[in-house]
């Protein structure tokens, strides 16, 4: 059942080899008119960081495509470096909400890091990344704590001038008091 996947791409591989080598060919060549893509798809041999940036200049809309495309290629191949530490960095980089995934992320950073990776650049683009991560993750436990701590003082403030208020109050009562025994 797990080799499934693989045995369909290579009977179709097969197929389409078979057709590639056969002597008779066909007398006009048909083209294929595909429909535009909203951006340009990504060229898959540049590097990861020219990806990266290429990626990041794209719309919204570019960036929800690319990031199918990629899912699409990493279901066909689930051990494809290169395109594991691309949706890595598309879901720690990027800015569109419903794309950013420090989570998801965070767990393909860690198995790549894993990785016995000859190509030195994506070990240090996904080193980079971690430590990216791993401080953006500080930054929001400190951001956190420190909310919390405002939101305490502000409590505090609060109960001091309330009984700063009632202490007016109590030196109101004694000088009306005052006033009237005299």
């Amino acid at each position: 059942m797990r080799n499934t996947p693989v045995l369909l791409i290579l009977f179709f591989s097969v197929l389409l080899n078979a057709c590639a080598t056969s002597p008779r060919q066909a007398e006009k060549p048909i083209v294929e008119i595909a429909p535009e893509p909203l951006a340009a798809p990504v060229i898959h041999s540049e590097s990861i960081l020219e990806y990266t940036g290429k990626f990041l200049a794209m719309t919204a809309a570019g960036q929800r495509e690319e990031l199918a495309r990629l899912d699409t290629r990493l279901a066909l191949n689930k051990h494809d470096l290169s395109d594991r530490t691309k949706t890595a960095a598309i879901y720690a980089l990027s800015d569109v909400a419903d794309i950013k995934n420090t989570a998801k992320a965070q767990v393909l950073l860690d198995e790549l890091s894993r990785e016995n990776d000859p190509d030195l650049e994506r070990v240090t683009l996904v080193r980079i990344l971690r430590n990216f991560m791993a401080e953006q993750q500080r930054i929001t436990r400190e951001n956190n704590r420190l909310t919390q701590k405002i939101v305490d003082e502000q409590k505090r403030v609060e109960a001091l001038h309330q009984k700063l208020e009632e202490l007016k109050n109590i030196e109101k009562n004694i000088v009306d008091r005052k006033v009237m025994d005299k």
